[in-house]
């Protein structure tokens, strides 16, 4: 069948798209049919038919993007609702749908689900249908996106198929064991993969020991974990000499610490080499917890991290901890004003006090989740909703519009749209300034390089 007639309504509604006020007739007639077509858009002779995995793949993608609009325009499948409410708001919002799983048909480096929702959240459209559709596809989206954005940088999870095939037991099994002796190691671990790969990209370079290494620089204060990773490297060293890098043990063990806590499995793509420069100067881009919301996102922003990313991330703060050091100031001066900081629940706050009072060692932790501690799940969100979060970059991200839906996503569902845009978190953030190939070494010893 041929395209569909163009009406003078659909001419109209066409010209709502963005950056599509002058498309010529054809362009509308593909358009609108993407909008209204039954089929999943097969009588628009204008998607690939399932001849071959390709043609499947993108055939199941345009039809997770028809099942899309099909649900924020509260139609049955097959049939497009048109009514009085159909305005520019919508027929924008279904074509960045569109849009979307046409981004992830052709491989490219897609927005997390959880950032579409922040285009539609002051509208009537994010409802709880549409909320749940996005949770949903927070699941699905590591699978469809992530991998093969990955890839292209030149790592695979079967990277040392061949040449280490037993890599991925030997770190499972190795942080198994730490964290049965103490299981906060965990959240430690994930520390140390944060902090190492937003400083030089994701190259061990926070490994290092020395006077003028990036471990030594204060934002890294009270980093820990380093002893798993040594653990493992010896272990590996014995199996497969030279093979495996630092920054890959670290990447494994981080997925791993979330794994052992309750959290969601991932494959973690290799082939990372170690970097050869550490520097306390360097260290200090990092995230701060005294950080606005606005400076915590454009911090992301440069390492190629969304929003969504970022709040998603946050959520690691589940098993988290934290030194009194970091976060007394709001229990007792707040902004000099020689009161608490008014965001902290009344109740919890006094148990803070207690944990911290003044005068005392600001080196006693407290968990960043007081009621799963130990547990990677999504309960440091609903603490967050209710202002029982330690850190006050972790309360603002309520208190700013921009991020309080995310936050309220990610505490429903039991945890569903976060565990999916945590993994595309990691999987993007675990790819930030890899070094491949040549580049780099692989060292024999973590904490130093292999010319010392």
């Amino acid at each position: 069948m041929g395209m569909i007639q163009l009406s003078a309504k659909d001419k109209i509604l066409s010209s709502c798209l963005p950056g599509k006020a002058n498309l010529q007739l054809q362009e509308i007639q593909q358009t609108m049919c993407k909008l209204r077509s039954t089929r999943f858009g097969y009588f628009c002779g204008y998607y690939p038919k399932m001849k071959d995995w390709r043609g499947f793949r993108v055939s199941f993608q345009f039809s997770v993007s028809y099942l899309f609009g099909s649900i924020l325009q509260g139609s049955s499948l097959g049939k497009w609702k048109w009514n009085s409410k159909l305005d520019c708001q919508r027929v924008t919002l279904t074509w960045q749908v569109h849009e979307y799983i046409q981004c992830l048909a052709r491989w490219q480096p897609c927005p997390s689900p959880i950032d579409l929702l922040g285009s539609v959240r002051d509208t009537f459209m994010a409802g709880f249908r549409f909320q749940i559709l996005v949770a949903a596809a927070c699941l699905i989206f590591p699978l469809l996106n992530s991998p093969r954005r990955i890839e292209a940088q030149g790592l695979w999870p079967g990277f040392y198929s061949l040449s280490c095939p037993n890599v991925q037991d030997i770190v499972t099994t190795t942080v198994k064991s730490h964290l049965r002796a103490d299981n906060t190691v965990g959240a430690a671990l994930l520390r140390l993969h944060f902090h190492d790969c937003f400083v030089q990209g994701c190259d061990g370079s926070v490994l290092i020991d020395g006077p003028s290494s990036e471990k030594n620089a204060g934002p890294n204060t009270g980093l820990r974990g380093f002893e798993v990773i040594d653990d493992a490297k010896t272990k590996l060293e014995a199996a497969c000499p030279g093979v495996v890098s630092c920054a890959d043990i670290l990447s494994l063990a981080a997925r791993d610490a979330v794994v052992q806590s309750g959290g969601p499995f991932w494959m973690v793509p290799l082939g990372r080499r170690d970097g050869t420069v550490s520097l306390i100067a360097d260290a200090f881009g990092l995230p701060s917890p005294v950080d606005s919301v606005a400076r915590i996102k454009d911090k992301f922003l440069q390492k190629g991290l969304s929003t969504g990313d970022m709040v998603a991330l946050t959520g690691a703060h589940t098993i988290g901890q934290t030194d009194c050091a970091f976060f007394r100031y709001r229990l007792y001066n707040y902004n000099s004003s020689g009161n608490p900081d008014p965001t902290i629940n009344t109740q919890y706050l006094a148990t803070l006090q207690q944990k911290c009072p003044l005068g005392t060692s600001g080196s006693v932790r407290v968990a960043l989740d007081k009621d799963s501690p130990s547990i990677f799940d999504e309960v440091f969100f609903k603490n967050v909703q209710q202002g029982n979060a330690v850190l006050e970059s972790d309360q603002r991200i309520y208190q700013d519009m921009s991020t309080q839906f995310m936050v309220d996503m990610f505490a429903g569902f039991s945890g569903m749209s976060f565990k999916g845009s945590f993994i595309s978190a990691m999987l993007k953030m675990s790819s930030i300034g890899v070094k491949t190939g040549t580049d780099g070494e692989i060292r024999k010893v973590c904490s130093k390089f292999n010319h010392l």
